[in-house]
């Protein structure tokens, strides 16, 4: 039996976090399967992990000190600056130090990257003979400098797989390496659909800048000036909670949006199960897995066009991209899939089909098909 190894970040709550965990689900079947993870942030992984893959953590008692290094910085704490900053590169060397010396004694006969950090490191220490796999989450224009790094990182790989066709496209004009897309998995498939008979929206994800949460906010209020009736449920935790919280208070929309903060997945499937339309605002994704989630439970999707949503969402079909971050035209689409029960019973069909696109067996061959050739 072969052996993968899998190298993370951390196990925590992020969406590459759960790609990392189905992924070693789907191969733990027929590989050995390790989760090398550099940091341990939580006692238990995030997400569901079958119990005969093993994690190694690498820096147990370390964890990434970003935002109290950034705190100190905005109250200008020159004491904080200089500790934080201090921490700061010891934990950066730890994290390089543990993990090279990781590849280095591995026994794996597949490893694969979950970052292009660990692209670089593999390429470089792997022993001969391992097969070396990079996995891209991440739209190069998402971050700056983005496109140069996985470029650079991939030299020494065999394989770059991209989580969506869009970023493979591109990062196979640029690498040496053999190049596929493979999107993330449907690992949790509902017991049951959607009926789409509640006047219920929803939508997950951080509270974070790039989500565009504050102009679902406003999509919503122009719906409630024609349709009150309706009601939009937001999961999640992050930066902008506040804000968004301020927002609806604002428009006086407290009995038309709730704001749950983070729940446990069993308690957003139930959410998902008894809404009628899923509502995305994000500025950019890559593959978004809360859409994935959607369209298992037959919703219809919403969102604004950005990098990813074009692969889950067939425009008319089973929901709507809306050009150019218009709110009137956003609004104006759901309004419309809110209104007409048979347009949302037609698309809601739809997303089921798409759906297994992306199921379980279907995915876990394809990863089968790169580790083999």
């Amino acid at each position: 039996m072969k052996k993968v190894q899998i190298l993370s970040l951390h196990l925590g709550f992020g969406g590459i976090e759960k790609a990392v965990c189905s992924l070693a689900n789907m191969l733990v079947d027929r590989y050995d399967v390790e989760i090398i993870s550099v940091y341990k942030l939580l006692a238990e992984p995030a997400f569901y992990l079958d119990g005969r893959v093993k994690v190694s953590y690498l820096t147990e008692g370390l964890k990434p000190n970003e935002a109290e290094f950034r705190a100190a910085l905005k109250k200008a704490n020159l004491t904080k600056v200089l500790s934080e900053g201090f921490k700061s590169a010891k934990i950066l060397f730890y994290k390089k130090y543990r993990t090279i010396r990781a590849i280095r004694n591995s026994d794996a006969d597949v490893m694969i990257s979950s970052r292009y950090f660990f692209n670089d490191l593999i390429g470089k220490y792997a022993k001969a003979g391992v097969k070396k796999i990079g996995w891209e989450h991440n739209h190069w224009e998402v971050v700056k400098g983005q496109h140069d790094e996985v470029v650079k990182s991939a030299d020494n790989l065999d394989w770059l797989v991209s989580c969506s066709k869009q970023i493979n496209e591109h990062y196979s004009k640029y690498v040496k390496c053999k190049t596929t897309s493979i999107c993330n998995v449907i690992d949790d498939v509902p017991d049951a659909y959607s009926n789409l008979n509640n006047r219920n929206c929803i939508a997950v994800g951080s509270l974070i800048e790039r989500k565009g949460f504050l102009d679902l906010v406003e999509i919503f209020n122009e719906v409630c000036k024609k349709d009150d009736s309706w009601h939009l449920d937001l999961f999640g935790d992050g930066e902008q909670k506040q804000q968004i919280i301020d927002k609806i208070s604002n428009y006086g929309l407290e009995k038309n949006i709730t704001v749950h903060g983070f729940q446990k997945k069993e308690v957003i499937n139930q959410y998902l199960h008894n809404s009628s339309v899923y509502t995305m605002t994000s500025r950019s994704e890559a593959l978004p897995i809360v859409l994935l989630e959607a369209v298992s439970f037959g919703l219809p999707c919403l969102a604004f066009e950005c990098p990813g949503t074009d692969e889950v969402i067939d425009e008319g079909e089973n929901g709507y991209i809306i050009p150019g971050r218009d709110i009137n035209r956003y609004s104006e689409a759901l309004l419309k899939v809110m209104h007409d029960d048979e347009l949302r019973h037609r698309l809601g069909a739809h997303s089921v089909d798409v759906s297994k696109r992306y199921g379980f067996e279907v995915i876990r061959q394809q990863w089968i098909d790169v580790i083999e050739n």
